[in-house]
């Protein structure tokens, strides 16, 4: 939950990257997800990659000793953070819990158009990655659920 809330109050995302384990506990590194240090072969279909072929100075550490979780953040981003808020926003993930609220929405009956008009007509001052709901996000969380109950 608190990673949930440090990505949205800064309106980026980070991946999971590696654990390291020890008798004392262990070790959990989440790097922007933005950072891509390998050369990609394949391009995207419709739009530019996520990844900017550099990698990104923002981590989280989480050290997990003795029951004792303490969260290491370095917030500053390089490579990407003179982008326009709106162009940031492209590369977040549509978080878990909009999904789902949106797959409730989908699965009693609400039609796709009627659930981009209710978050057009929520738009507040800030810009968050609901604001920029796209039919096709809402296309790929019908298939998501679709491929639920398929399997």
């Amino acid at each position: 939950m608190w990673k949930l809330n440090m990505e949205k109050s800064t309106n980026n995302s980070y991946v999971f990257k590696s654990k390291v384990s020890s008798t004392a506990g262990e070790i959990i590194y989440y790097y922007c997800n933005r950072s891509q240090t390998k050369e990609m072969f394949r391009l995207s279909k419709s739009q530019e990659l996520c990844k900017m072929n550099n990698m990104c100075t923002s981590t989280i550490r989480v050290v997990n000793e003795n029951n004792k979780i303490v969260v290491e953040w370095l917030k500053t981003h390089y490579g990407h953070c003179n982008e326009p808020q709106h162009i940031r926003l492209r590369h977040v993930r549509l978080p878990d819990l909009e999904k789902q609220n949106i797959a409730a929405k989908l699965t009693s009956g609400v039609a796709p158009k009627r659930i981009l008009e209710s978050v057009r007509n929520g738009l507040g001052e800030d810009l968050n990655r609901i604001d920029l709901l796209t039919p096709k996000d809402i296309t790929n969380i019908k298939k998501m659920e679709w491929n639920k109950w398929t399997e």
